[in-house]
Order: structure tokens, then sequence, then C-alpha cells
């Protein structure tokens, strides 16, 4: 009798610790998903720092600089400010949209700026091809 009752305690200690690891377990998730909308908020924030530092560099300044008729600024630390004309463009992923874009610069003597990107990639233990590969792009 004493060695079932010796059991049963065994048994009760056993599912006392699982319990516990279980809602250790369960805490640490909360925890996680906790970071998670932290995380998510911060990352907000910071795309809109991002956004008004933009409007800022690209629209404010050189407007106050355009109304005072000056070109560049120089600052108290020594830095200086200056307006430059900068052109940037991107497209949208669709592959018609892109094939026509590329034509009209091909057209207007501006393919030039048309970048093509190659990319390879070779196992550990394929390093004969990849030298092979490279022997013949050269």
């Amino acid at each position: 009798m004493s060695n079932l009752i010796e059991e049963m305690e065994k048994d009760q200690e056993s599912f006392a610790s699982k319990t516990t690891n279980i809602q250790d377990l369960a805490s640490k998730c909360q925890e996680m998903l906790d970071l998670d909308d932290q995380i998510a908020v911060q990352e907000q924030v910071l795309k809109d720092l991002v956004n008004r530092r933009d409007v800022i560099s690209s629209e404010v300044i050189p407007n106050l600089l355009s109304e005072q008729g000056l070109a560049s600024l120089k600052l108290f630390d020594g830095s200086t400010v200056e307006v430059s004309k900068k052109y940037s463009c991107t497209m949208k992923a669709d592959p018609s949209l892109k094939e026509k874009a590329h034509e009209w610069l091909r057209e207007n003597n501006l393919g030039d700026i048309i970048k093509n990107n190659v990319s390879v990639s070779f196992g550990t233990s394929e390093d004969n091809k990849a030298e092979e590969f490279f022997s013949l792009a050269a």
C-alpha cells in the first residue's frame, strides 16, 4: 500500500512540475506576442519619422532656400546644406509595364539607365561549377 502511495505522490509531483512548465511556456508565448505588438508600433513610428524627414529634406528645406534666393547654407557646425536636383523612379512589378517602359527608354536613347542584375547560387559541393561559370562570364 505504501508503494502505491509513493507512486501517487510521484505522479502528483510530476503533474505539478508539468503544469508549472506549461504555465511558463504560455507566459513566454504571451510575452513574445506582446513584443511583436511593440515592434510593430515602433516600426510604424520609425516609418513616420523617415517620411517626415523625407518631406523636410525634399520639400521644406529646398522651398525655404529658394524663397531666400539661396542654393546652399552653411550651418553653425560647419556642415553645408545645398539643393541639388536628383531624379529617381521605380516601376511596378507588372512585367508588361516593365517591358513597355524599357522599350520607351531604348527608343528615346535612355537605355543606359536600365540595369540588369544576374544572380547565381551554387552549393558548397559545386565549387567546380562556380569556377566554370565565372570563367565563362569573364
